[in-house]
């Protein structure tokens, strides 16, 4: 693709090839959990719903207060989280990925 356009589009293949990696990101991920991670959809409705809420109550008094509404957005948002299926594979998959960001979970107590 890269080759076929460069000459056509130079910066947006450019901008394609130096953010690749992040572009495909999702592909790392268990095929049954691709479908609600290859957007910000939830993530944008989640922060636009904690917006709303800090708008009808002008200000928040403390930092207690702003994680206590933070949590009940997210909170209440994960429910739309679940019912992504996951074979065994899939957990296999997710359980490498946690390893190769996180480490072995021994160095990760002890950090």
């Amino acid at each position: 693709m890269a080759e076929k356009y460069a000459d056509r589009y130079p910066r947006a293949v450019a901008c394609l090839m130096d953010n690749l990696s992040g572009l495909t990101a999702h592909l790392n991920f268990p095929v049954e959990h691709r479908e609600r991670i290859r957007h910000t959809n939830l993530l944008e409705r989640t922060f636009g719903e904690s917006r709303r809420r800090v708008k009808v109550i002008g200000r928040l008094p403390g930092e207690n207060s702003c994680l206590s509404l933070v949590w009940a957005v997210l909170d209440r948002a994960s429910v739309g989280w679940r019912g992504i299926d996951t074979s065994v594979a899939g957990i296999r998959r997710l359980q490498d990925l946690r390893r190769q960001l996180l480490g072995p979970p021994e160095l990760r107590a002890a950090g």
